[in-house]
């Protein structure tokens, strides 16, 4: 368990997991640091009310691991983007990504995911990318990104529902080359 630390300006990662579940990462504060705030590697964790932000590459990064719990974190201003799901995935509940170079979140070839409640505003590429994904998204606000609100690609069988999804420079929705994906009761 790592809690209320001050994690900055470190060459690499402020934390790095890998192959290693349970992890507990509480209240800390995360910036400057040089490949990004957070790596959990084919891993599993618990990741709640940290502030990431300044990071060069993404705040928060999952890759290949699956059942981390993300929740109440203030991810913003990271050169990478906010938060990063390769191969994996967990359940994000309650963040604000606002501001980051790049996607507030991205998500390539993760399945299972669960978005809740989150709060995904001002990000430079747009809000949400989901690329070879199928994910479930609901009761987000997205809004006021540089690019499209959410935006799919490849990605079959994702769910929306009850997302404000506004004010966004680029579509609200986009979608390319993908199937079976149900929209609805959401504001666009």
């Amino acid at each position: 368990t790592s809690s209320a630390n001050n994690i900055t300006g470190n060459a690499g990662y402020g934390i790095s997991i890998t192959s290693a579940n349970g992890n507990q990462i509480l209240n800390n504060t995360f910036g400057t640091n040089g490949l990004g705030g957070i790596l959990i590697s084919n891993s599993a964790g618990i990741v709640t009310g940290n502030t990431i932000s300044g990071n060069s590459g993404f705040g928060l990064t999952l890759n290949s691991g699956t059942g981390s719990q993300i929740s109440n974190n203030t991810i913003g201003t990271n050169t990478g983007g906010g938060i990063s799901i390769s191969n994996g995935g967990g359940n994000l509940t309650g963040n604000a990504i606002t501001g980051n170079t790049g996607f507030g979140l991205s998500v390539i070839a993760g399945t299972g995911n669960q978005i809740i409640n989150n709060t995904v505003s001002s990000n430079t590429l747009g809000g949400i990318s989901l690329s070879k994904s199928s994910v479930t998204l609901t009761s987000n606000s997205i809004a006021g990104n540089f690019g499209s609100g959410v935006a799919l690609d490849s990605s079959n069988g994702n769910t929306l529902t009850g997302n404000s999804i506004t004010g966004n420079s680029g579509f609200g929705i986009f979608v390319t080359a993908s199937t079976g994906n149900q929209i609805t009761n959401s504001i666009v």
